[in-house]
């Protein structure tokens, strides 16, 4: 026997209150938090914010509590966004789980509206995540080997880069506070590794994820207002930097502001101060 082994939880196949985050409750009730070291779960859903998995992370840290739990928490399977939107096929981008029943590979190289979606579910599924860091260690992402994040030849979907992304831009930083910005848009600022601080933003809902509408602009002048152009850059969803313009546009996907000096709640107030235009 292995002394330093860890005892996780079985894993229930969902977190929702009522069931996989009620089932978790009942184990610890009845002991098991004496014996485990680790509650593990499977967060899926249809999109990171409907359900909201902020709001059943949320749910679910109240409940460890309640059971006095201070283990980790691992996200043993969840995410699993397929990219493509193909009816016929039962292939549905905008419903998280709900390509087991395909196994054939990628259709083209050329990147539709379902595979820039599937990314963008993807990395707002590990913020949320990340937001609790402190106590999520482990989030994996659920797929089949030929058509999630790599295809036959292992050539890497867009999902791939999403995650590359968040290595690069956030790494394992520490979150610091979520600004107000509007309806429909959400952000995290965290303080990376090299004490800079990072707004991750995007805009979501049905029409925006769908493609049907624009994701709107922030109008960035609370920014300017504080930070000069060389204390901030922008780093667009496949990593690429620019400066911070006074309009900034937002995507599905997350856009990230960084900035080099001054503190997180600076950053957190001029996030809060910007106008959003909404979308078109």
């Amino acid at each position: 026997a292995n002394a330093n082994a860890k005892v996780m939880t079985n894993d229930p196949s969902n977190m929702h209150p009522s069931t996989g985050i009620h089932y978790i409750d009942k184990l610890l009730e009845n002991g098991a938090g004496s014996i485990c070291d680790i509650v593990a779960i499977h967060p899926y859903r249809n999109q990171p914010e409907s359900p909201d998995l902020d709001a059943d992370i949320v749910t679910l840290m109240s409940m460890l509590s309640d059971n006095s739990f201070t283990g980790d928490v691992w996200f043993t399977e969840g995410v699993y966004y397929n990219n493509y939107i193909l009816p016929n096929l039962g292939l549905n981008t905008h419903v998280g789980c709900s390509t087991d029943n395909f196994r054939a590979g990628d259709f083209s190289y050329d990147m539709g509206w379902g595979e820039r979606m599937s990314a963008a579910y993807t990395a707002r599924s590990f913020l949320a995540a990340m937001k609790y860091g402190d106590r999520v260690k482990l989030f994996v992402d659920w797929g089949m080997a030929t058509n999630s994040m790599l295809d036959y030849d292992l050539t890497a979907t867009s999902a791939t880069f999403a995650v590359n992304t968040l290595v690069r831009t956030l790494g394992a930083a520490t979150y610091e506070g979520q600004p107000d910005i509007a309806t429909g848009v959400r952000c995290y600022v965290f303080t990376d590794t090299q004490g800079n601080r990072v707004a991750a933003v995007w805009a979501y809902g049905f029409e925006t994820d769908s493609g049907n509408k624009n994701a709107g602009y922030l109008d960035a002048s609370s920014l300017h207002a504080v930070y000069s152009t060389s204390d901030m850059e922008l780093i667009d969803f496949m990593g690429q930097t620019s400066e911070v313009a006074d309009s900034i546009k937002l995507y599905p996907w997350p856009t990230f502001i960084r900035v080099d000096t001054g503190s997180a709640s600076t950053l957190i107030s001029a996030m809060d101060q910007t106008t959003y235009s909404g979308s078109e």
